[in-house]
């Protein structure tokens, strides 16, 4: 009975090893699986990257295009940068114009734009009641 036994006259290469009780030897047939596996890993890999790098994207890029159908003038933005305005003048092509104090406008890019202020949902919040109001 051989569990393992090493044929030595072809080198280290061509060693075979035999099946415990069976005189078949182990050919490359059986690492086939491993370069499927390879597959199924770099398939796991893409999908890894899909999830947290494109997909994320385009929800930003989804958002972006919604708030800009929402521009219109005399909207209250804030910019990227952390510049209060409000929108005075939209031009043609990827600009529109804010006035941030009186008589202050400045040309900005749409795409700096990162939300519209919404003096509704400041007006709906509830004020905390004060300590006084309470006794």
């Amino acid at each position: 009975m051989t569990v393992f036994s090493r044929t030595h006259d072809q080198g280290d290469i061509g060693t075979l090893c035999y099946l415990p009780l069976v005189n078949i030897p182990l050919t490359k047939a059986v690492y086939v699986g491993g370069s499927t596996l390879i597959i199924v890993y770099i398939a796991i890999f893409v999908g890894i990257i899909y999830l947290f790098a494109v997909m994320p994207q385009r929800r930003m890029r989804r958002a972006q295009a919604q708030l800009m159908t929402k521009l219109t003038v005399g909207v209250e933005i804030i910019t990227t940068g952390g510049l209060y305005g409000t929108v005075t003048e939209l031009e043609d092509g990827d600009t529109l114009l804010i006035e941030v104090a009186e008589d202050t406008e400045v040309r900005i890019a749409k795409a700096a734009i990162s939300r519209i202020l919404d003096d509704t949902s400041a007006a709906d919040t509830p004020q905390p009641d004060s300590p006084e109001s309470s006794e």
